[in-house]
């Protein structure tokens, strides 16, 4: 006030707050001195400058699925409604080491994929889709570094963890539409790994390719014994509609 950006020293015209009966007790004496007071559940202003100040500082947040074009909240919400289930049913329990499901839709062109289940070992929880099985299995024959596995790996992955791991705008969009988590310590964040180093959220398709596999799988391999290679079509709900899918697991000698 004494020594604005521009013109002459003086009082603000306007002051922004928040909703609080406190305020009101000194709303007559602001207007007598010529200042406004305007509540305002948000402050927009501030929010802008903290933002601002958190990016120079800490670098742009990741962004959430939201961000990406297409996906919108009905859809997100689909997926983590499967992840919880996925989480709850907890397949990883029935399946060995070293092993994959093939997944196989017509609706998307690309593909096949392959499923491996993480869990077993009861550290990192999660489900992945490779898009190379003969990558897959020089990963477990340990044929790379992992900075040469993490380069080389293409793959959609859901890894379970608590909400601190979680993107800020992820987080926030479950507080915000009450997107349903299976526990504290069982957000589900989803990633896309692209070859070299680089990663971002799943894009539409990909994202409902997951959410088929989170809720087909788990029945899958309860009813498929991993040394039967037999193909199984299961349908399941998704965002566009029932979604076909034909997983089988998949036989090293058939690669």
């Amino acid at each position: 006030m004494q020594n604005p950006a521009d013109g002459e020293p003086h009082r603000p015209s306007e002051l922004q707050v928040r909703t609080d009966e406190r305020w009101e007790s000194l709303r007559s004496h602001f207007e007598e001195i010529g200042i406004t007071l305007v509540v305002n559940e948000t402050l927009e202003q501030l929010a802008d400058v903290m933002q601002e100040l958190g990016e120079h500082i800490s670098g742009k947040p990741a962004p959430g699925l939201l961000d990406m074009p297409g996906i919108k909240p009905e859809q997100a919400g689909r997926f983590y409604e499967a992840a919880a289930t996925f989480f709850q049913q907890a397949p990883w329990k029935k399946v060995g080491y070293e092993s994959a499901i093939q997944v196989e839709c017509d609706r998307f062109q690309s593909g096949p994929w392959y499923a491996v289940l993480m869990g077993q070992s009861g550290l990192t929880m999660g489900l992945a889709l490779y898009e190379d099985f003969n990558l897959i299995k020089r990963i477990w024959a340990g044929d790379f570094t992992e900075e040469e596995n993490a380069r080389m790996t293409v793959a959609t992955t859901v890894l379970y963890s608590d909400a601190n791991e979680m993107p800020p705008a992820d987080l926030e969009a479950v507080q915000q539409y009450h997107w349903p988590v299976a526990r504290p310590d069982a957000y589900p964040m989803i990633i896309h790994k692209e070859r070299g180093m680089a990663s971002r959220p799943p894009l539409a398709w990909e994202l409902e390719l997951m959410e088929g596999c989170l809720r087909a799988i788990p029945d899958f391999v309860s009813r498929r014994r991993q040394d039967d290679p037999t193909k199984e079509e299961i349908t399941v709900p998704a965002d566009s509609g029932e979604l076909k899918l034909r997983l089988s697991w998949v036989a090293d000698e058939n690669a």
